[in-house]
């Protein structure tokens, strides 16, 4: 069986109506749940999340996620189904976050972006420190949520 991961897209709406596209994700064989932690600069520094990142005009979602996941942690992933989409207001925005259940399909994740990658079980999950938009997502995976 190969690792899984989880994973999300994000749509940020700006404080001026223009939309802005971004992304997320986390499991494996041990159903443990991979999370990053942001690195020490920009929005939310030091909190856990789902990372991604915008996704470009004329990509499908599932598609920036597997090239956002390339990017930031240098692996393949094979996108899956949707676990939920929730929205949240930050003071730049409204972040609407689409979470998709992924697998791993190669390499193992690497420090590109981020401060930390850790692979937890969901109880663990609820000891971090999440970005706020991530936080529905997270207590799906908690309460049971499987792909």
């Amino acid at each position: 069986m190969r690792n899984v991961l989880w994973s999300g897209c994000r749509r940020l709406r700006k404080a001026d109506g223009a939309y802005a596209d971004l992304r997320g994700r986390c499991r494996d064989r041990a159903r443990r749940r991979g999370c990053a932690k942001r690195g020490p600069s920009g929005s939310f520094a030091g909190r856990w999340e789902f990372p991604g990142g915008k996704i470009e005009p004329g990509e499908t979602a599932q598609a920036a996620l597997e090239r956002e996941i390339a990017e930031e942690l240098a692996c393949s992933v094979h996108v899956g189904a949707e676990l939920t989409t929730t929205t949240h207001d930050y003071d730049f925005g409204v972040v609407t976050l689409t979470t998709f259940w992924c697998e791993l399909i190669e390499g193992t994740p690497q420090l590109m972006e981020h401060a930390e990658v850790r692979w937890c079980t969901p109880r663990e999950l609820e000891d971090l420190d999440w970005a706020p938009a991530d936080v529905p997502a997270v207590r799906l995976i908690v309460a049971g949520a499987s792909a």
